[in-house]
């Protein structure tokens, strides 16, 4: 029933590098949608993407393919996830 990152929560350490890897057909993005970090990186199919998380906090992203994810009121509705950086 729709798009969705696996897992929607990811915990890591503060210095972890974080992948996200597309084993779709479709085309996917991985774009901050809280204002305490930037990303915004296109995955296609295969494709991988990563980021360095070089401070404690909590890291909300989206897929912002047409379908994927929406947002209503600051609250993200199909294809969100977040990392919670320890």
């Amino acid at each position: 029933d729709g798009w969705k990152w696996q897992p929607k929560t990811r915990h890591a350490a503060k210095g972890d590098r974080v992948v996200w890897r597309n084993p779709t057909g479709a085309t996917h993005t991985v774009t901050a949608y809280s204002n305490n970090w930037s990303k915004n990186s296109t995955v296609g199919s295969g494709e991988r993407t990563r980021f360095k998380f070089r401070r404690k906090g909590t890291f909300k992203y989206r897929c912002m393919t047409q379908g994927h994810s929406s947002l209503n009121n600051g609250r993200c509705v199909g294809m969100c996830g977040k990392i919670r950086v320890h």
